[in-house]
């Protein structure tokens, strides 16, 4: 074989060295070359890692909290531990309406984090219900809320938080 430059030689050493020779081992007597019977040499391949399935230990479950106000009647409604943002909602509105709220509108909806209620000592004022990563964050935010919408002086009276929770699939 005979190649115009040494560019296309060592082009084609490389490209011959470079290739997998796989080498298959002896038939057993009776059987065809390729048969399936005739597998490759364990010598010329070499052998992958066993393979690992994964199999999940469990899974996060996430739970939804929410709090409803009717403001005229100062009655409050709230849900803990939903499997839904829908299912909090109708929960923390059904609770406020039978506290004898007219009026009650869902305030805060909240899925892994912290809510809180400030209530001003001066009635008639805003009520802050706010979120935040954690009770004293959202504590605070509750109470600027408050405080800032002529609530003069605020109380924390409610907190509480919805932190995911894992599951384990053992039994």
């Amino acid at each position: 074989m005979m190649f115009r430059s040494k560019a296309a030689a060592a082009l084609f050493v490389v490209s011959v060295s470079a290739s997998t020779a796989v080498a298959q081992t002896a038939c057993p007597v009776g059987v065809n070359p390729g048969s399936p019977q005739c597998g490759p040499s364990p010598v010329a391949e070499p052998s992958l890692p066993p393979r690992i399935n994964y199999v999940p230990a469990g899974e996060w479950i996430y739970t939804w909290g929410a709090i409803a106000i009717d403001g005229p009647t100062g009655a409050v409604g709230t849900s803990v531990n939903a499997a839904s943002s829908n299912g909090a909602n109708s929960t923390a509105l059904r609770k406020c309406a039978s506290l004898g709220g007219e009026h009650c509108e869902l305030s805060i909806s909240y899925v892994n984090q912290c809510a809180a209620i400030a209530w001003p000592k001066n009635l008639g004022h805003r009520i802050g219900v706010s979120s935040g990563p954690d009770l004293p964050e959202a504590s605070k935010r509750a109470l600027n809320f408050c405080t800032s919408n002529g609530g003069g002086d605020c109380d924390v009276v409610y907190t509480h938080c919805e932190l995911p929770y894992f599951r384990s699939f053992q039994r």
